[in-house]
């Protein structure tokens, strides 16, 4: 809640009574966003779309190295990735809030076996080499 609030205070009853009120000023900031979409194939186009209430500058650090002082903004996520992407609103008295939320890109798994494997010194194809993409867990035998 922003704004002015009244606190009425009474002291004594009946005629004996005496009231006073009291006016604060609250300077209430929140940092929220929505990220659309927040995961998918790179690259991801992600659109980010500030609904913070209170604040008058933002701060947006996307994960990825990149920041913006920007309201609203769309970024594209090049690699694949986990990303957790920070939005700092901030008032005009100092008051701040931050929201997070996290940006998973992904990429297409690809994992390339050879079929040929000849060690025999020639620099071509000593080794048996598996390229992946995209994978984290892979065994062999």
């Amino acid at each position: 809640m922003s704004g002015n609030i009244n606190i009425t205070y009474t002291v004594g009853t009946g005629v004996c009574a005496n009231s006073s009120t009291l006016t604060i000023n609250v300077n209430d900031v929140n940092a929220a966003f929505n990220a659309t979409p927040n995961s998918g194939l790179a690259p991801l186009p992600v659109d980010f779309s500030n609904i913070s209430t209170g604040a008058s500058s933002y701060i947006w650090n996307y994960g990825n190295g990149i920041t913006s002082n920007a309201f609203d903004s769309i970024l594209t996520y090049q690699n694949y990735g986990i990303y957790t992407v920070t939005l700092i609103a901030t008032n005009a008295n100092g008051c701040s809030d931050t929201a997070t939320t996290v940006i998973m890109a992904d990429a297409i798994s690809s994992l390339i076996i050879p079929n040929v494997f000849t060690p025999n010194n020639d620099l071509s194809n000593n080794e048996f080499l598996v390229n992946a993409v995209a994978i984290t867990t892979f065994h062999c035998e």
